[in-house]
């Protein structure tokens, strides 16, 4: 809402905004229920979208790049680097959520991996070059745009109608994230609830006629409107990011102990390097976490504690 913000004053209203976030959760719910391949089709034309304006804006930008920008004249201290690399991180998460389709997906086992992939690859090719383009055209100005940096580059790129654009296509491209988000984590709400990982069945309901989890679907929706209502951008960004290293955290030390009971593990998918990388991620994601500030620490360590009562109760309840 930031950036729609910045072309008109009727997105700072808090009603309006209300008013929008309900009828883009709503929206994206009900293609969601309707059919996968419905909520696939609305993902791949808002990537498309969104593509094509950051590509020429690179193509057509680099012409306007002062080199005298990239003179370095200060370095951050550690501490800094680390808070701006949690919020970067941001932007590169979210493909290992193609896995929680897997079971909607033709030959998983091949195409899963093989999209997450070449999808990063693409995703960090296409940022630098984006941020090479930004910084030699704003120069250090670029802070003075923190709401929407592209659109003041596009702007004096292009002229008032590269403002318009690519506005626009900042808002597709969070249309497009959390349309992919509603695509898949609902799937993983409804996978823990029919594996009954977590007790609540309701989550496992199948929709009659589209044969998609609407519950799960739904629930999801709501607590995406609730978060985008009540946080702004950096806070869900770094709090997004904080929880899914833990996610990372796990599956790095699960490879470990994994190495060790199922060595022999036939057709399995085997990293080079031994413990290595595992070990390496490890210590990665600890200094990204020992970057958030204290109230963040402390969020982070209540949901935690509130994951671990419900593992519990669960262990409990399952007896």
């Amino acid at each position: 809402m930031g950036v729609l913000g910045t072309v008109h004053p009727l997105f700072q209203n808090p009603i309006y905004e209300l008013l929008f976030f309900v009828l883009l959760f709503g929206g994206l719910a009900l293609v969601n229920i309707i059919g996968v391949q419905q909520g696939i089709g609305l993902v791949k034309i808002l990537t498309v979208v969104k593509l094509l304006p950051l590509v020429l804006l690179v193509s057509v930008g680099w012409k306007e790049v002062e080199w005298t920008y990239f003179i370095w004249t200060d370095t951050p201290d550690a501490h800094s680097l680390g808070q701006m690399a949690l919020v970067l991180f941001f932007a590169f998460q979210g493909a290992e959520s193609g896995l929680a389709v897997s079971g909607e997906v033709s030959n998983p086992r091949k195409n899963v991996p093989k999209g997450i992939f070449m999808g990063l690859s693409a995703v960090l090719v296409l940022y630098v070059f984006i941020q090479y383009v930004s910084l030699g055209v704003l120069g250090t100005s670029l802070m003075d745009y923190k709401e929407a940096p592209l659109a003041e580059v596009a702007h004096r790129v292009f002229g008032r109608w590269g403002l318009f654009i690519m506005t626009a296509v900042a808002a597709f491209s969070m249309f497009g994230n959390l349309s992919g988000e509603v695509l898949s984590m609902p799937r993983v709400l409804f996978g823990a609830a029919h594996d009954r990982v977590i007790p609540v069945r309701l989550l496992a309901r199948v929709h009659p006629r589209f044969s998609t989890p609407y519950v799960a679907i739904m629930v999801y929706a709501l607590l995406g409107l609730g978060l985008a209502v009540f946080g702004g951008f950096r806070q869900l960004a770094v709090i997004s990011g904080a929880s899914i290293l833990l996610v990372y955290l796990g599956v790095a030390l699960t490879v470990l102990r994994l190495r060790k009971s199922h060595p022999s593990t036939v057709k399995a998918f085997r990293i080079l390097g031994g413990a290595l990388i595992p070990l390496a991620s490890v210590a990665i994601i600890f200094w990204f976490l020992t970057n958030l500030e204290k109230q963040e620490t402390l969020g982070l360590m209540g949901f935690i504690l509130l994951l671990s009562f419900l593992y519990l109760w669960i262990r409990r309840f399952r007896k």
